[in-house]
């Protein structure tokens, strides 16, 4: 485990209901090494791994996935229009597929977020989030929201909305917006201005078991949500990069729009995973906690899939999407280590137009 020191970093304001300023502290840092002279082989890397086709049927068809949640023996996989459900051993359990203008029907499926009983989905042009029951998927609930957002997770009764790249009323011109189901009490955070530009993709909020990690475009610190809307903040790098010392800190002129676009936050025991823009360039880093090495060239020896950004995780194992017309072109790729011999087994009997597989994988401790 890396050393962690505590200390007060710096205040912020917290908006609740448009009316009460509220300063919470900011006190934890992440000091991340960032390395990009060493390439660090997958296989070398890997403890454990193993695939997951979903089921295929015409009823149950997914186009491009968007977002993967594991919630007890249940996963939920969706795309722009619909969400399965699977068990955990990709076997299909059923399906809410209601998009249209109807009653009880969303217009999109912007995002969707789940809890012991519902699952919400959140259509942005309807302005609502309609609940359905999580282990039949019938409809149940409908809410209004008055604002417009990117994407949602949920923690406690409150769903935390980003909506930082949305044209929202000056009322609602925030980053963060969070809105209590129960009592139907919404709370603001991060007003938004030319300093943090809004956002340019999704995948700004994470869930990390019982934290939301928010990574805004353009600052190197990101910001956890606890029950009860508590925040902490921390420095997310504090690296060397061609023997310099960067400093990417608000504050830093040189870098402030060198580094941007921080997104896709994951943290097992003893890794954290999380993506940013090097002049244009996507970066994808995983650092070591026990050893305190990040690693960001790495290279890809087990021929059976693209280290990508994995989509959530389950039980210390990063879980990535790998889609099947991919899986079906490489399957036969000859490898000598181990793991790609055990993975092709797995797939052989995949085709080309089943929907996407899910990949875990877990790194050495």
């Amino acid at each position: 485990m890396s050393k962690i020191k505590y200390y007060v970093l710096v205040s912020f304001f917290v908006f609740i209901a448009c009316k009460k300023e509220q300063k919470v502290a900011m006190n934890y840092q992440l000091k991340i090494p960032f390395i990009k002279d060493k390439t660090y082989l997958i296989s070398k890397l890997i403890d454990t791994c193993y695939y997951v086709p979903l089921e295929t049927a015409p009823s149950n068809l997914l186009d491009v996935i968007k977002k993967v949640v594991i919630k007890g023996k249940q996963v939920f996989v969706s795309d722009d229009t619909s969400i399965n459900c699977y068990d955990l051993k990709g076997g299909f359990v059923n399906r809410i597929s209601k998009m249209g203008r109807g009653p009880n029907e969303y217009v999109t499926l912007q995002d969707f977020v789940i809890d012991e009983t519902y699952i919400y989905i959140y259509d942005v042009s309807g302005r609502k989030i309609f609940l359905y029951d999580k282990n039949t998927g019938l409809y149940k609930n409908s809410i209004v929201i008055p604002f417009f957002a990117d994407e949602i997770e949920k923690i406690g009764d409150e769903i935390i909305f980003h909506a930082g790249q949305k044209r929202n009323t000056s009322n609602y011109d925030y980053e963060i917006i969070s809105f209590n189901i129960k009592t139907k009490k919404i709370r603001k955070f991060f007003k938004n201005s030319e300093k943090h530009a809004k956002g340019s993709k999704l995948n700004h909020l994470t869930k990390n078991g019982e934290r939301i990690i928010y990574t805004p475009k353009q600052r190197n610190t990101a910001y956890a949500f606890t029950k009860g809307l508590q925040v902490e903040g921390y420095t997310l790098f504090n690296f060397y990069k061609d023997k310099e010392q960067v400093d990417i800190s608000e504050s830093s002129s040189k870098y402030s729009e060198k580094f941007s676009l921080f997104s896709d936050f994951l943290e097992t025991k003893s890794y954290v995973f999380f993506e940013f823009n090097d002049e244009n360039r996507i970066n994808r880093v995983v650092y070591d906690k026990k050893n305190n090495v990040s690693m960001e060239s790495i290279k890809n020896d087990i021929g059976l899939f693209s280290l990508g950004t994995p989509k959530t995780i389950y039980n210390d194992y990063f879980v990535a999407t790998v889609d099947s017309h991919l899986l079906s072109m490489i399957k036969n790729i000859q490898q000598d280590n181990l793991i790609s011999k055990n993975l092709r087994e797995q797939i052989n009997n995949i085709l080309i137009s089943d929907n996407s597989t899910l990949f875990f994988y877990k790194f050495k401790n």
